[in-house]
């Protein structure tokens, strides 16, 4: 059951974080004890510091919002992960999930599930649309003006991999069945079997070289963002 002093977010909780490189090597071993098990021991083999960082804030914006925003205890034996990796609470309907790349982390929260995706804006690789993105996506995208081109394409893509992240099935839905229409500021999904599902889906740019996709079930016109800094993270986790 339920925690009755648990506040299950009736809007989505965003949460973003500016990820700093420059922590030092003898604060991420400490940082790393606060998080949970499973999260920890895969964040360890990883080569690259910058790929630790970006997995270790993206979990401590997880321990904070359970922690410092909804009332909820951050605990080893509370956690588990589906087949595809997507990790739940056990005996609660908070829905969760993360994300991270470039320069940024964020995680979302809701009573229903959500899934959200960013990524930096890299060159796009263009070749991978015609098998992995709908007819109308691509002509989305080829009919953008040039300085809008990486914008359109890599709109396409976090929203196909929000939606995915929401529904937890991984790769295992094909993304080209996945098709999303992006007109006049709206965005149109189109599922496979036509599922009826309603869903809020929101795009923005923490900065002009990363966008950030969002994905749940429901709707509602307040999909508001908090932004923090590292160091505030930080603070807010070590209490300090």
């Amino acid at each position: 059951m339920n925690n009755p002093d648990i506040k299950l977010p009736e809007m989505p909780l965003i949460l973003t974080c500016n990820i700093n490189f420059n922590i030092p090597e003898s604060e991420i071993s400490g940082l790393l004890s606060l998080i949970r098990t499973a999260k920890k021991d895969r964040l360890i083999r990883f080569k690259y510091k910058e790929d630790l960082l970006r997995g270790l804030l993206g979990e401590l914006l997880v321990k904070y919002a359970f922690e410092e925003l909804l009332n909820i205890p951050y605990q080893d034996k509370d956690f588990y992960e589906n087949e595809f990796g997507k990790p739940f609470l056990r005996n609660n309907n908070l829905f969760f999930n993360i994300t991270h790349s470039g320069r940024w982390c964020a995680a979302a929260f809701h009573n229903s599930p959500i899934g959200i995706d960013i990524e930096e804006m890299l060159l796009p690789p263009y070749e991978i649309m015609q098998d992995n993105f709908s007819l109308p996506e691509i002509s989305y995208i080829e009919n953008a003006l040039p300085a809008d081109k990486k914008q359109a394409f890599y709109s396409i893509w976090t929203l196909k991999e929000s939606y995915i992240k929401m529904t937890g099935k991984g790769l295992s839905k094909e993304l080209k069945s996945i098709s999303f229409e992006i007109t006049k500021g709206e965005i149109i999904p189109n599922l496979p079997g036509n599922t009826g599902e309603k869903l809020t889906l929101h795009l923005s740019n923490p900065d002009n070289n990363h966008i950030l996709a969002v994905c749940f079930n429901g709707y509602t016109s307040d999909t508001s963002i908090r932004k923090l800094t590292s160091k505030e993270l930080l603070a807010n986790t070590l209490h300090i």
